[in-house]
């Protein structure tokens, strides 16, 4: 029997890192569900479909890469999109349902606003009536 080693980016033998649940929806499909606030699964829609400069961007709020004086590298723009990067890979889209579920239930604990607080896309101001973790269906 062969063992197969993999995640969202490599795997052992190759061709399987798609497998991973940062591919093809499972990691929305398991997060979104976790959160009953209409502005948080609307943002998980929004991830699911935006574009490339918009994924790297929320990317960018919710997981910082580079400073003002040392901007991201092309390699770390390039790092959750398929071959093509940034400018024609796919995004692995599974990194941004994760992160957003993880932002949101630890600025929860901290009382904390919203990442896109300074962002174009507002689809709340605060976290205070978070009800994280508790399912939809009951």
């Amino acid at each position: 029997m062969t063992t197969i080693n993999f995640n969202s980016k490599h795997s052992n033998p190759g061709g399987y890192s798609e497998l991973s649940n940062f591919y093809g929806g499972a990691e929305f499909e398991y997060m979104a569900p976790r959160f009953i606030q209409s502005e948080i699964t609307r943002l998980f829609d929004h991830l699911e479909t935006c574009n490339n400069d918009e994924f790297w961007r929320w990317l960018q709020i919710l997981n910082p890469k580079g400073t003002e004086k040392k901007p991201a590298t092309q390699a770390q723009k390039d790092f959750w999109f398929t071959k093509g990067g940034l400018e024609d890979g796919i995004p692995i889209r599974g990194i941004a349902a994760q992160l957003l579920a993880r932002w949101c239930v630890q600025q929860q604990r901290n009382g904390a606003k919203l990442p896109w607080q300074d962002s174009t896309f507002h689809p709340s101001k605060s976290i205070r009536n978070f009800q994280t973790m508790k399912r939809k269906h009951g």
